[in-house]
């Protein structure tokens, strides 16, 4: 039934064919490229913000670390911890820093340090 009228030039021109899709042209390709090339751009420097903010929680998470370690020797030993240890002649030894160790999670670290008195 549609044999006689595939041929007839009057429904060729009434009914367009679908065009061949082609290739992108060299120009399509740049302009794509421009625009990723554009997105990066754009998008670069929101991705290097993300250091310093992350940075700035870590250290203010080690203050709230190192506030909590603080705490917790006042409450076990009444007092807060001196701003160093002394031997027996009087001279310096370990800061506070030293003493907080075990309440910083650091145990195994302080038990190496030497508390009692330091070689001469």
């Amino acid at each position: 039934m549609s044999a006689p009228f595939e041929n007839d030039s009057e429904f060729n021109e009434a009914i367009p064919k679908p065009k061949t899709r082609g290739r992108f042209t060299l120009v399509q390709f740049f302009v794509v490229l421009g625009m990723l090339g554009l997105l990066i751009a754009l998008l670069l420097p929101a991705t290097r913000s993300v250091g310093p903010v992350a940075r700035r929680a870590q250290c203010s998470n080690s203050l709230r670390q190192i506030a909590l370690a603080l705490i917790t020797y006042e409450h076990v030993h009444n007092e807060l911890p001196p701003a160093y240890t002394v031997d027996a002649k009087g001279r310096p030894l370990h800061s506070w820093r030293t003493l907080i160790l075990p309440y910083l999670e650091y145990e195994s670290l302080y038990k190496t340090i030497g508390m009692r008195s330091r070689p001469d």
